[in-house]
């Protein structure tokens, strides 16, 4: 993997931890007391968010 690629996805984990923090914050996602339950809804939450980004750039 090149250093830019590493870079690229450092960047965007951190900007998955920052929305995933967010949303928690505003009440977005509740998280479980099962890890896997709380993953899956971060995931599900980052999946619509980047969907709707897509749609809203297509515009």
């Amino acid at each position: 993997m090149t250093e830019f690629a590493k870079y690229k996805r450092n960047y965007a984990i951190e900007r998955a931890y920052e929305l995933t923090k967010l949303a928690i914050e505003n009440n977005m996602i509740t998280p479980s007391s099962d890890p896997k339950e709380t993953a899956l809804k971060v995931y599900e939450f980052l999946d619509n968010l980047t969907e709707k980004l897509i749609i809203d750039s297509d515009k």
